[in-house]
């Protein structure tokens, strides 16, 4: 993404400044409202666009992105648009961009997932396309892009699966988050973002209007099953304003907390199936304070010996990454929607329970119960049994 201009201060004069088109200006003495008046000169500053460069069109499409797109989804595109723009030479035209440049950028990243590097060639594609449609360039050049097939989540956590995941966590914070979405199959952002006001209780569901649904085409609607509602009710009492799930801190969960709480189990889980399967751990041997008789020797030893043993805890804790399951709450959802399908519950009423607006997506997401015998053979028998059937 291109530089912007950032407020300095003068420690002669005391005072802040920013340098916009070679023009200082005076933002004052006292910092927050320094950066205050920064903003409201970068909000009227015009921005062209120069549709000939291609980092011109990434910027044009970003602020574009930046005024009609969600926080979530705001971040999503500043994510992969900067690697493009740090990856391609600030002096490309469109005209001169190619696949390849898009290919380049992916072989200088060979540890991204086949998810993560879809979800580059998706968004720096979108930015093309959005400028041909709005009629700055004549045509992408990005048309032919080949992007790699991304992994689908296609794991199912079982009953006993999701029991010792509870049994690993103690907090009743975490709990409450994790048995809400095992309940509801809801999205993980509307875990996080759910507050009192969403509440429905006599109809026991959350709603959200349109403009806080994703895709804002239609209200979201959660329906609660006994004890999300017992947890819920429980926790409007406790925070009838802002989000109602909060860590043991008071802190509303976030993407990157649960990433942490999933991380530690993903490495508990590794360290546990290392045990069982005997994979040899290396060992530090402990601090011995009476073999240094110098303090200043012992104090040195001390602070090797420490650091031999973080780093020892963070070799420990990468092989147990490779050994341990890899799980997150959209796999709570995928489960969710996987075990109505095999209870009987219609693919549209999924669907709707969902939050899709367009059902095909559940024979795109959830094909693999076409590989289930037990699943399809029960629906057979169903198929053809009907009622006071001869024998």
């Amino acid at each position: 993404m291109p530089h912007f201009p950032k407020p300095f201060f003068k420690e002669g004069r005391g005072v802040w400044y920013v340098e916009i088109d070679r023009k200082q200006h005076n933002l004052g003495p006292d910092k927050e409202a320094a950066y205050a008046r920064y903003h409201e000169l970068m909000r009227a500053k015009p921005k062209p666009v120069d549709a000939t460069m291609a980092l011109g069109v990434v910027d044009a499409f970003f602020g574009w992105v930046k005024s009609n797109k969600a926080p979530r989804t705001v971040e999503w595109y500043e994510r992969h648009l900067r690697v493009f723009a740090k990856g391609i030479p600030s002096n490309l035209l469109v005209s001169n961009l190619k696949p390849f440049h898009v290919t380049q950028i992916l072989g200088r990243h060979p540890k991204w997932s086949g998810s993560t590097k879809h979800g580059f060639c998706r968004a720096v594609q979108r930015a093309f396309r959005w400028a041909e449609d709005e009629e700055l360039i004549d045509r992408s050049p990005l048309r032919k892009l080949k992007k790699p097939k991304a992994k689908r989540r296609e794991a199912v956590i079982s009953d006993e699966e999701f029991a010792a995941v509870l049994d690993y966590f103690k907090g009743e914070s975490i709990r409450d988050l994790l048995i809400t979405v095992w309940e509801t199959g809801c999205r993980p952002q509307e875990v996080t973002a759910i507050e009192a006001r969403h509440v429905d209780l006599e109809l026991a569901r959350w709603v959200f209007p349109v403009d806080e649904s994703k895709g804002e085409t239609i209200p979201r609607v959660v329906y609660l099953g006994e004890d999300a509602l017992a947890i819920t009710r429980k926790l409007m009492a406790a925070h009838p304003t802002g989000p109602l799930f909060r860590n043991e801190d008071g802190n509303a969960w976030t993407r990157w907390s649960l990433n942490c709480v999933f991380g530690r189990l993903q490495i508990a889980h590794g360290l546990r199936r290392m045990k069982e399967l005997g994979v040899p751990v290396p060992a530090i041997p402990r601090f011995r304070k009476a073999a240094y008789a110098d303090p200043k020797e012992r104090v040195r030893a001390k602070k090797v010996h420490e650091r031999a043993l973080y780093e020892r805890r963070k070799e420990l804790s990468k092989m147990a990454r490779k050994y341990g399951r890899k799980i997150c709450l959209y796999n709570f959802r995928h489960t969710w929607a996987s075990n109505a399908l095999k209870r009987g519950v219609d693919s549209l009423t999924v669907a709707i329970l969902m939050g899709h607006t367009d059902p095909s997506m559940l024979a795109k997401v959830y094909a693999h119960l076409a590989h289930d015998p037990n699943f399809l053979r029960n629906a057979a028998n169903r198929a053809i049994r009907t009622e006071g059937a001869l024998a």
